[in-house]
């Protein structure tokens, strides 16, 4: 729903949860990753993001919780060296031969180093959707 608002909308927050606010209902209450609600106003959100921000260092500190990411996104390095993407390696191997003709080198090969994570994650989905046209 937000990506048909009008950008103007979006930048007059007031005018922005007027609109949608009634349209969010209750899941305008649930915390964010940062620790930030969308239906309160800044002043009460950045107190509660320190205080996320706050605690959850204080437990790493404790030893409580280890070294984590509380990040949207994963990490990429760790993603590709799982058993799940190994096996869906396997899976989708036979659609390297089909895409074999448009790179200027082995395909396998992409494969092999660790910095290239998130790209080897792209590959995957490219030959999952390869493998389904075969």
């Amino acid at each position: 729903m937000a990506a048909r608002i009008p950008q103007e909308w979006k930048i007059d927050r007031n005018v922005y949860r007027l609109a949608v606010g009634p349209a969010m209902g209750r899941v305008g209450l649930l915390p964010q990753v940062a620790g930030w609600v969308p239906r309160f106003p800044w002043w009460l959100n950045v107190p509660a993001g320190l205080m996320v921000k706050c605690h959850r260092r204080g437990k790493r500190m404790l030893g409580l919780v280890p070294n984590i990411n509380h990040a949207a996104w994963p990490e990429w390095h760790k993603v590709v060296q799982t058993e799940a993407f190994h096996r869906l390696r396997r899976q989708y191997a036979h659609a390297f031969e089909a895409l074999q003709p448009i790179f200027t080198r082995d395909c396998e090969g992409m494969f092999g180093t660790d910095r290239l994570a998130l790209k080897q994650f792209w590959l995957l989905q490219v030959l999952r959707k390869v493998s389904e046209t075969l």
